[in-house]
């Protein structure tokens, strides 16, 4: 008798703790999916307590940070259908997510450090409902395809962001806001060395054709999903940017 209650009370205690796994597991907004991975990819979330490999089919929750491995790859499809890929030696985190509907929500996103290709499928209904953060810049997005790098060591980052259909409000540090159209990149951060650069706090230029029509194709041969393997491959002199962040 001894033995079958010492049995129940041990199955009872086991099942208690099944019960608090399940329900940290469900605690979070739950605001999006990964779809596709490559590689080591690390998810971290201060507020739920929790540190974890990643993998297809894995959650993704409210003030989740997402980091990335040398020579890795994750797809991410949200809630409203927003869909980021995040290039290797990235972070990005997903800071705010305040969903109703696919078309009314908000949402602040920020991309600490690397490389972001981002498609926003259906559009704000105010301009400040989404917003895409980097280091050097805060952008309003509507129905948008952006491209988006950030590099930088020592709390000195400079970022790139290029337009490849939509619409797209840019402030900058120094507070201008730039309205960049499809075809454009915005260049700004710690790299700009005229005086002229440093008044305006970035460099506006067209994205030339050839590398506009990689990534604008990014399945086809020579096709580019990130902006800065656009660059690499045309230019050999590129100016090199290390991403090396810690996961």
């Amino acid at each position: 008798m001894k033995k079958f209650l010492r049995s129940i009370f041990i199955f009872s205690f086991l099942f208690s703790f099944v019960g608090i796994g399940v329900i940290a597991e469900d605690k979070g907004n739950k605001i999006g999916t990964i779809v596709s991975l490559r590689g080591k990819i690390v998810r971290v979330n201060k507020e739920l307590q929790r540190k974890e490999f990643l993998k297809v089919g894995s959650i993704i929750f409210e003030n989740d940070v997402v980091g990335s491995g040398d020579k890795s790859f994750v797809k991410i499809l949200m809630r409203d259908d927003t869909l980021f890929q995040l290039g290797p030696r990235s972070k990005f985190a997903f800071q705010k997510f305040d969903y109703k509907s696919k078309k009314k929500r908000k949402a602040v996103y920020n991309l600490l450090i690397g490389k972001l290709r981002s498609l926003f499928t259906n559009k704000a209904e105010e301009p400040d409902d989404l917003e895409l953060k980097t280091p050097n810049a805060a952008m309003a997005v509507r129905g948008t395809e952006i491209l988006s790098d950030v590099y930088g060591k020592k709390g000195k980052y400079r970022t790139d962001i290029a337009l490849l259909s939509g619409k797209l409000d840019i402030k900058t540090k120094s507070k201008r806001v730039v309205n960049l159209k499809p075809g454009f990149i915005l260049e700004t951060g710690a790299y700009l060395k005229s005086k002229q650069e440093k008044k305006n706090a970035y460099i506006l230029k067209r994205i030339p054709e050839k590398w506009y029509k990689d990534l604008r194709n990014p399945h086809q041969k020579n096709g580019k999903i990130f902006l800065h393997d656009a660059r690499k491959s045309h230019f050999k002199s590129l100016r090199k940017r290390e991403v090396r962040p810690k996961i």
